[in-house]
């Protein structure tokens, strides 16, 4: 209906137009039950500069099975059917198998418990940990890290943003007057246990404006305003 007002623009015209086809695919898709697709078009279209109303089947998403213990021991739940079923459906990567009941034991003990019961049920790692990663994955997303002399603090942001803009995420100043930055990643320290030993094995750098932030980095800003 806007569309054929006479008071817009052939610029506004087109773009109700391309929004209207956006739609009526997105409702082919929907109709089917098809909401990778849905997720996939819309994404793709905004990059074109198509926007339409925000649609929740087109939002990023995880499927949580919850297993039973037996299922979960020796990753037995490739064999369970209903597994099976949303992996066919939604794809091995979109859903996590968990043990809610195991979960439940596990936010009980300390970590040398915590890892001993893992070990003895020959599972890799604990289903929150799974759903962290996997929603990092999903959305894109990595880690980097400030460390001072009192305490280290994690900081989220897109993959692929540069450095002055990581740092943005922190203060607006240091962006604003970024010079370059200390750099060397947390399994550098890891490995040579203090940052002496990560700047005499080579592995503690200085990047400028251009350097785009790795997972795991351990970064220090210079800055000046």
């Amino acid at each position: 209906k806007k569309a054929k007002s006479k008071k817009l623009t052939d610029n506004q015209i087109k773009e109700l137009e391309n929004e209207n086809n956006l739609i009526e695919q997105v409702k082919g898709f929907l109709a089917k039950g098809d909401f990778e697709s849905t997720q996939k078009l819309i994404n793709e279209e905004k990059e074109n500069g198509i926007q339409t109303i925000p649609i929740l089947s087109a939002k990023n998403f995880l499927i949580i099975a919850n297993l039973s213990e037996d299922d979960l021991s020796g990753q037995n739940y490739k064999g369970n059917p209903f597994y099976q079923s949303l992996v066919e459906k939604f794809g091995e990567e979109k859903v996590i198998p968990v043990s809610a009941k195991i979960e439940s034991e596990l936010s009980q003990l300390g970590d040398e418990e915590k890892a001993e019961m893992l070990e003895s049920l020959e599972i890799k790692e604990s289903g929150i940990d799974k759903i962290i990663k996997n929603s990092y994955t999903n959305l894109k997303l990595i880690t980097f890290f400030t460390c001072g002399p009192k305490e280290a603090h994690a900081w989220s942001i897109k993959k692929g943003i540069s450095i002055p803009e990581a740092a943005g995420t922190i203060h607006s100043d240091l962006q604003r007057g970024f010079i370059c930055s200390e750099v060397y990643n947390y399994e550098d320290i890891v490995k040579y246990g203090n940052e002496l030993e990560v700047k005499n094995a080579g592995k503690l750098r200085i990047e400028g404006k251009e350097y785009i932030v790795e997972d795991g980095d351990v970064i220090h800003v210079r800055f000046n305003v």
